[in-house]
């Protein structure tokens, strides 16, 4: 509010109404100071708990932002125990199943040389590797074709039936050489 009184007076005639004119201009003045001073303390009391109010609420929404990273850091080292966790058992069925592999793999190739094995004794004891053979020429013939199925060099070849093969190849050659 500003606002000056300015009155003219004449104040020649008595130095008391100069001083009560002065002393009155002074009041007006200080009362408009004062009502100044009030304004600029309404102002900054308010900007004080405009700034109060936005301090709480910038605490508040700290708060709220810390207490969410907790959340999620929390929810993030529950997921990654519960994949690590997973990534553990998952190597060790790996482990398992590989180990069950070769495991299976061993008895396969056990119980195909069995088979090979008991194969070439039947055939021996019955003596078919040579079963309708009636000559030298078909004897060479058929022994031949039975060293490149069972010989040891070959992918399926095996020892023990080479064996036998010779033994009965033998015994028939001196049959037929008679």
């Amino acid at each position: 509010m500003k606002s000056q009184v300015n009155y003219v007076y004449d104040f020649e005639d008595d130095p008391v109404d100069e001083l009560k004119h002065w002393l009155f201009l002074e009041n007006v003045r200080l009362n408009q100071q004062k009502q100044q001073l009030e304004d600029e303390y309404e102002a900054l009391q308010k900007l004080k708990d405009e700034f109060e109010r936005e301090k709480k609420r910038s605490a508040r929404e700290q708060e709220f932002q810390e207490k969410k990273i907790a959340r999620e850091k929390d929810l993030f080292e529950k997921q990654w125990a519960v994949v690590e966790r997973e990534l553990v058992r998952m190597a060790k069925d790996r482990d398992r199943l590989a180990k069950e592999k070769a495991y299976i793999q061993r008895e396969k190739d056990e119980l195909k040389k069995m088979r090979q094995a008991s194969q070439g004794e039947a055939a021996i004891r019955s003596g078919t590797f040579f079963c309708g053979v009636s000559s030298l020429s078909a004897l060479k013939k058929r022994y031949r074709d039975l060293m490149k199925v069972y010989h040891p060099d070959n992918e399926n070849g095996d020892e023990t039936t080479v064996l036998y093969i010779n033994k009965e190849y033998e015994k028939l050659k001196v049959k037929f050489q008679k």
